[in-house]
């Protein structure tokens, strides 16, 4: 049979008549080949049907099929996009084309199909396929009005009760998930996965007892066996069934099915009477933290006698010892953390444990490129998900982004529960320029992860992006809480001076280290002197008739909405001045090791024809006094950090020497000379509106490089106490850009930071990051 239509399509393919007969013929052919496996064969049918019809439905429809059977999501989906700018009012074609989006974008971008016709349109199936895909997208709340309409043309329709339940216990209300349960089991007594939503709904109002028959009612051997298990083990740890909840814990971990078995795991764990002292001793070691922080405010004697008490301890557990080392180094007491680093030596620990130890301790005290090494040269023990993200890390602090992002994402599918993955690989592909593709990953292969860190990678990716209305938008309604600072920040750069009060009203100290300063000190954090520039334009908008218009060398969110206003991409007015061929390297934050520093100038060298010039702040003061003068070389001195006196320099050299200025803590992931766009200046404009001290170019002496370098030393000779981001950094060259346009002076080209990205990914050579607040 096969055979016989493929050589109708050959005869049909060299017809070119209009007859309907031979179109019927022609669709017959191509749908009988379509049945049959030859999708090739009917492919070209097809085709040739809606050039003569393009509102030819199931010619459309074949052609999806057929690009769904090969694989091709991508391809269906832009066959089904394009089918409904034909037919638009066709159902099954729009579930088609949702059913392509599912495979290829995830179930996000089909309910934006699906969903893009009246909701009292659609037939059973259209509801049965929207409700699915609400839960697929963690959106079951939002699936209220579609579960109300199937109920009422199928009030069996399990699905819908489903959807319900879950979305009541999504949303807390014991009442409503009861009310629903008891619906869903009138209907369904046998069904194993509204049992088990029933019995969390009854566990959600408080009725135990009743939870616990419903586990034991549901049929044996259903691919919920553990949960219920699980369930019933959570229920007899609250009334106090110890015995009965390991029994059960150890029944569930047998089964051994997805997230339960952790669960069960950590469960077992803490119920075992055994492991009392090692909980003890655990608790134990968290009294060293607050006795660490009183030794260190009290002197070097007290260091060394808590230094003592740690050493004796026997059973230090591995991720206790990287906190502590940590702490001590961000003290500046190297010594006793390598002393405590030789204690841990003799610690008894799994050899997984020992490899996560031996990493984190060389992040903190050697840097990353010693930590890859070591990962390199060991053998690999078997890694969960914990390794894995913390090798992503690694992979981040060595300026792998690329290779990290890859890595990252692949974890990512392997544990799709697990949020600090996603985290990373969220900041390993804003890391290599690829902010835009987050959202939807998030969508799509993403959209397993807990909702609360895809809300996180959500807004970081939207203000990596340059576009906080979305992250603002993104948070709009959401009961998981947002992460706060970027929420505040992406409020503050949107305009919603109210929304980012309110959210700072909900932080509290006990938030974390930014958190606390950001209500106690807020000064000393970018974000907070962000924020007090937002009152003070918000006090002054009634009295300033052209808006922010003038206010741009003052302000940096008047400058930024400047900027932000021309677009990044498009070239101004050249300036005719030639950019040098030298490529300088500031180090930010100290020089590295010899052997560091050679690893990272062959990785410079490799990437520019340009001559590389490495300088640092401190061994540079003879030469700014000598080229510039002894203000600026006064500035340097005065200069409240080392960040300040990086930025006072690589200015400077800029102004002097011209050329390509980078960051040297970076490594390049490809060719840079392409950065530099002929003459003139080219600067980078992060999503957050700051221009990047990562990367500036400019020819020597010009106008913005020399504005910018006046207005930083003046900062410091003054004293202000703002912060160095406004100081002397990205907000303070910000204003000064802003500025030169807005007199018509030099317009230096622009371009988003995502392009310096893609060929410059930061890195940390020397250990832990610098503390402070940011």
């Amino acid at each position: 049979m096969a055979g016989v239509l493929r050589d109708l399509a050959g005869l049909l393919g060299d017809v070119d008549r209009p007859e309907g007969w031979i179109a019927a013929l022609r669709f017959g052919v191509a749908g009988g080949l379509a049945e049959l496996g030859e999708g090739a064969a009917a492919a070209p049918l097809f085709r040739q049907l809606l050039a003569q019809n393009p509102a030819h439905p199931w010619a459309w429809i074949g052609l999806i099929g057929i690009a769904m059977e090969r694989g091709d999501a991508v391809g269906a989906l832009a066959l089904g996009r394009e089918a409904l700018g034909y037919l638009p009012e066709d159902r099954l074609l729009r579930r088609k084309a949702a059913e392509a989006a599912e495979a290829a974008e995830g179930p996000g971008a089909a309910l934006a199909i699906l969903c893009d016709q009246p909701v009292a349109g659609m037939d059973e199936a259209d509801l049965v396929f929207a409700i699915a895909l609400h839960r697929s997208a963690g959106r079951v709340t939002e699936a209220g009005e579609f579960c109300a309409r199937l109920i009422a043309r199928s009030p069996g329709e399990a699905v819908a009760h489903l959807a319900l339940i879950e979305g009541a216990l999504t949303q807390g209300d014991a009442e409503a998930a009861r009310v629903a349960a008891e619906a869903a089991v009138a209907h369904h007594p046998d069904h194993p996965e509204i049992i088990l939503r029933a019995a969390q709904a009854f566990r959600m109002a408080g009725d135990g007892a009743r939870a616990v028959d419903l586990c034991l009612s549901a049929p044996e051997g259903s691919a919920f066996a553990s949960w219920f298990l699980a369930l019933r083990a959570e229920i007899a740890e609250e009334r106090g069934e110890v015995a009965a909840a390991r029994e059960l814990w150890s029944d569930a971990l047998a089964i051994g099915q997805g997230d339960v078995s952790f669960a069960a795991q950590e469960a077992l764990s803490r119920l075992d009477p055994s492991q009392e002292a090692a909980a003890d001793a655990v608790l134990e070691t968290g009294d060293a933290f607050v006795e660490l922080e009183v030794a260190l405010a009290t002197g070097k004697g007290a260091v060394e006698v808590w230094l003592a008490q740690v050493e004796g301890h026997s059973d230090l557990p591995w991720f206790v010892a990287v906190r502590l080392l940590d702490r001590l180094w961000q003290a500046g007491r190297g010594v006793e953390a390598e002393r405590l680093v030789a204690a841990c030596a003799a610690q008894v620990w799994p050899e997984a444990d020992r490899l996560a130890f031996d990493l984190e301790r060389l992040l903190v005290l050697d840097g990353a490129f010693a930590a890859l090494d070591h990962a390199r040269s060991r053998r690999v023990v078997r890694r969960d998900a914990e390794a894995c993200e913390r090798l992503g890390r690694v992979l981040l602090a060595a300026g792998k982004a690329r290779l990290a992002a890859r890595y990252l994402r692949a974890a990512v599918r392997r544990w799709p529960g697990d949020g600090a993955i996603l985290t990373r690989a969220t900041e390993a592909m804003i890391a290599c320029g690829s902010a835009e593709q987050v959202a939807a990953l998030l969508d799509g292969p993403w959209r397993q992860a807990p909702e609360a860190a895809r809300l996180a990678c959500r807004v970081a990716a939207a203000l990596a992006e340059g576009d906080p209305a979305a992250a603002v938008a993104a948070c709009a309604g959401r009961q998981d809480a947002p992460p706060p600072m970027d929420l505040i920040e992406a409020q503050l750069l949107s305009g919603d001076l109210q929304g980012a009060e309110a959210s700072l009203a909900r932080l509290s100290v006990g938030d974390g280290p930014e958190a606390e300063a950001l209500i106690c000190r807020p000064r000393a954090t970018r974000l907070g002197s962000l924020l007090n520039e937002a009152r003070v334009l918000a006090a002054v908008a009634a009295d300033w008739p052209e808006g922010s218009g003038g206010l741009e060398p003052e302000f940096f969110l008047a400058a930024r909405a400047a900027l932000v206003a021309v677009d990044p991409m498009q070239d101004g007015t050249r300036p005719q001045a030639e950019v040098p061929g030298a490529l300088h390297l500031i180090w930010r934050g100290g020089v590295p090791p010899p052997d560091v520093v050679g690893r990272m100038a062959n990785s410079w060298r490799s990437a520019t024809r340009r001559a590389v010039r490495f300088w640092e702040p401190a061994g540079a003061m003879d030469w700014i006094g000598q080229a510039l003068g002894h203000d600026i070389a006064r500035a340097c001195r005065q200069a409240q950090d080392a960040e300040q006196r990086a930025d006072l320099l690589a200015l400077a050299v800029l102004l002097v020497e011209g050329g390509m200025m980078c960051a040297a803590e970076q490594v390049p992931g490809g060719g840079i000379d392409d950065l530099a766009d002929g003459g003139g200046a080219t600067l980078f404009l992060e999503g957050t509106g700051g221009v990047s001290f990562d990367a500036m170019i400019a020819p020597p002496g010009h106008s913005v490089i020399t504005a910018a370098l006046e207005a930083a030393t003046q900062a410091c000779l003054s004293g202000e106490n703002g912060h160095r981001w406004f100081k002397t950094g990205p907000g303070l060259m910000t204003r000064v850009v802003a500025r030169s346009l807005a007199d018509g002076g030099a317009d230096p080209c622009l371009y988003p930071a995502s392009r310096l990205r893609q060929v410059l990914h930061p890195c940390w050579p020397l250990g832990t990051r610098s503390g402070g607040v940011d």
